[in-house]
């Protein structure tokens, strides 16, 4: 799903992800009847914390672009902040 991150892949991503949190919480592999399981569930951590370092550098990046944007289209407020430019609709286009 992350491999298609459109606005709407991400929100049903992040409710499948707070689920599984959730499953996980409740859950402690016992090692000795399942060797494999304490790897697996820190890969899975770890494959977590990855997704989420890269989810909040996008986050960041989209938010500079979004300040940059509007420095130069709409200017400076007068406390010396970017301006907010209402972009309000998306247009796409293929020709």
């Amino acid at each position: 799903m992350l491999l298609s991150p459109t606005p709407e892949v991400l929100d049903q991503c992040s409710l499948l992800l707070d689920a599984a949190t959730k499953d996980l919480a409740d859950c402690r592999p016992e090692t000795d009847d399942k060797p494999g399981a304490l790897q697996e569930a820190r890969q899975l951590h770890a494959a977590v914390r990855h997704a989420r370092r890269l989810l909040d550098s996008a986050l960041a990046f989209h938010e500079a672009w979004a300040r940059r944007f509007g420095a130069i289209s709409a200017g400076y407020t007068a406390r010396g902040e970017p301006g907010v430019v209402d972009r309000g609709f998306r247009l796409v286009a293929q020709g």
